[in-house]
């Protein structure tokens, strides 16, 4: 009897957006609209005309997470992207016509609750440090040097999903100074988070919106203490909202 060895495979490129943002990701000035979906990463340019479509990348990922981000030592915005497989990550550059990949590596924690659909992630406005939410009451807090870089021990061989590595970006030469401190994961006591986001007013702070085992929603603000690595209270106090909010977003002082 003959076995069938079924293969399947995509007909089509997927169409529905799972992410976008807005950034200056091709030159200091530009403006450019980020696309992302589930697999594939579009490239825009904004301009007077209309919305020009720059590049096209496959990623090789579903995406889960996607966040543009300026380090006080680079020019134009990076963008981290975080796959659901493994919790992979990539910080992504675009240079010489083509999107690159500067650093690498895994997020995945040996044990907790995947959240799964559920991740949220901040990043505070001076690129210093990336909070991510992963697993249900675990945030891991990721500190990153002034070129965007983490720590060397969480980097990868190179070999993520997202495109094709960029050359010339050996970590050797990185005094001890200017590396950045390790990745460190704290708990958190809201264990239904909705939104998070990071806050302009205080360094390392940023604010959680989260339901509780009653249904109510509340606000809750905290600072990541780096040298303890622990998280204290910050400085919103705890607010109590409309059962309809869904999403926060931190606006700039006027």
């Amino acid at each position: 009897m003959t076995t069938l060895h079924p293969l399947y495979v995509t007909a089509s490129p997927p169409t529905a957006v799972s992410h976008s943002c807005r950034g200056a990701f091709t030159s200091p000035t530009a403006s450019n609209l980020i696309v992302c979906k589930s697999t594939l990463l579009e490239l825009h340019a904004l301009t007077a005309n209309g919305v020009e479509l720059l590049r096209t990348e496959k990623l090789f990922a579903r995406i889960a997470l996607m966040v543009p981000f300026r380090p006080a030592g680079s020019p134009t915005d990076l963008l981290f992207v975080c796959a659901h497989d493994k919790f992979r990550f990539a910080i992504l550059d675009f240079a010489r016509g083509e999107v690159r990949t500067l650093h690498d590596g895994s997020l995945e924690e040996r044990a907790g609750r995947r959240l799964e659909d559920k991740v949220h992630c901040f990043l505070d406005p001076h690129s210093r440090i990336l909070g991510v939410l992963l697993y249900q009451g675990v945030l891991k807090i990721v500190p990153l040097d002034k070129q965007g870089r983490p720590a060397r021990s969480l980097s990868g061989s190179g070999t993520g999903p997202p495109s094709a590595r960029a050359k010339g970006k050996s970590r050797l030469g990185v005094s001890a100074a200017e590396e950045a401190p390790d990745p460190f994961t704290v708990r958190m006591n809201e264990l239904n988070i909705l939104s998070i986001t990071a806050l302009h007013e205080v360094t390392d702070s940023f604010a959680v919106l989260y339901q509780d085992g009653k249904g109510k929603r509340h606000i809750r603000s905290y600072t990541v203490d780096l040298a303890g690595k622990e998280l204290k209270r910050g400085p919103i106090p705890a607010t109590t909202v409309s059962d309809a909010a869904h999403y926060i977003v931190a606006a700039k002082p006027p």
